[in-house]
């Protein structure tokens, strides 16, 4: 399930207070939509989609004129690229623990399909392996 969140970008300081929020979603959940209703003045979204990306640890999955879907398949207290030991296990964040303490890739085959989809990529021979 996602959640939908508003944000009024006025201010560049808004984004600490948005990014706290999503990080609390990306706590249960992998996904969150951002809908955007204003920004300032000379403020593309790419550089809100960055300052997100930066503050949140998140991808950008797919951005729309007003809306923006985010994508972050580990909890809010591990971060990207961090090392992860479980179990006498080293693993350089390629898997996520889950709930029951066992490892699960970091980006779900259905995300990936979904992704491929979304950019008009097709499936190589490799891929399906």
């Amino acid at each position: 399930m996602t959640m939908i969140i508003q944000l009024l970008y006025r201010k560049s300081n808004i984004v600490t207070g948005v990014a706290k929020t999503i990080k609390t979603h990306f706590q249960r959940h992998p996904l969150a939509i951002v809908n955007v209703k204003g920004r300032a003045k000379g403020t593309s979204v790419q550089e809100l989609v960055s300052k997100l990306e930066e503050a949140t640890g998140a991808v950008l999955v797919s951005h729309e004129i007003n809306k923006v879907i985010l994508y972050r398949g580990w909890g809010a207290e591990v971060e990207p690229g961090q090392t992860v030991e479980r179990n006498d296990i080293k693993d350089t964040m390629m898997t996520s623990v889950g709930r029951k303490g066992e490892f699960r890739p970091v980006i779900s085959p259905e995300l990936l399909d979904a992704i491929r989809l979304e950019c008009g990529l097709h499936r190589t021979p490799e891929d399906v392996k």
